[in-house]
């Protein structure tokens, strides 16, 4: 995976670097002379870039030191992978999980669930046509089960998620334009609030979707637009959790973000 991960000369992943263990007299791997930006805000600098294993621990002047492999990146930029933060590659990473359109582009982070994820699939509200191509069936249960199963099948980037208001929604309610119940609002927050604690980032709602046609006056988790979807918004936050919406909800939510500040 490592010769894959750096193979990306002009856009290659920076992770956390080991400062507070001393660097190894031999390194497994130099990146050389390229154009480092360390994602600081700092100008570009002229730099080498040790590895050891998976981890980068010295960025600097490495020209009197060995390495296992050694990589030109003159005339590069070395850089932390880019994060897609509005991904859509939850099904797909699991037929293949090299992500080789994610890392030629330098993007070794993808966040998913703005419409759907498939950690929030359930029986009857899922999309399992997605991954038949590539001789895969839906036979996980919940945030945890997808994920073991992403692992399972290895997967060269970060994978995170948010909770899917649309999915969220079809679950309890299905495809009908209509409020909820009282009972299956309930349901739905205890589905919101279940993922989060499984792991999830956050709220996601996302108005391009199925709910988008009774979102004028609700949300898919049962709550209505401005003063409720606000509300819901600081019980979120206040919790330390993300909330994404789309369009005029997003705007809401910012102006309600600032004030909270």
């Amino acid at each position: 995976m490592t010769a894959r991960r750096f193979s990306c000369l002009a856009l290659l992943v920076l992770s956390a670097c080991a400062a507070c263990s001393p660097a190894p007299a031999t390194l497994d791997l130099i990146v050389r002379g390229g154009q480092v930006i360390d994602g600081t805000g700092q100008p570009a600098q002229r730099a080498d870039v040790g590895i050891v294993a998976d981890r980068i621990v010295e960025v600097g002047d490495l020209s009197n030191r060995k390495a296992g492999r050694v990589i030109d990146a003159t005339g590069l930029v070395v850089a932390p992978g880019f994060i897609d933060v509005r991904g859509q590659s939850g099904s797909t990473l699991l037929g293949d999980g090299n992500g080789e359109g994610h890392l030629r582009q330098g993007i070794t982070t993808e966040i998913i669930g703005e419409g759907g994820s498939p950690a929030f699939w359930v029986k009857g509200a899922d999309d399992a046509e997605s991954i038949a191509p590539f001789g895969l069936t839906f036979d996980w249960t919940g945030f945890n089960g997808y994920f073991l199963r992403l692992r399972e099948r290895g997967t060269t980037i970060n994978l995170g998620t948010f909770v899917p208001a649309t999915a969220v929604r079809r679950a309890v309610i299905g495809m009908e334009n209509r409020a909820p119940t009282a009972d299956e609002l309930s349901r739905m927050e205890a589905m919101v609030d279940q993922g989060m604690r499984d792991g999830a980032f956050g709220l996601r709602a996302d108005g391009n979707e199925q709910y988008e046609i009774y979102s004028r006056v609700e949300t898919a988790v049962g709550f209505r637009l401005t003063r409720e979807l606000t509300a819901r918004a600081s019980y979120l936050t206040r919790k330390g959790y993300v909330v994404g919406f789309w369009d005029d909800q997003f705007l809401a939510s910012l102006v309600y973000a600032k004030k909270l500040r």
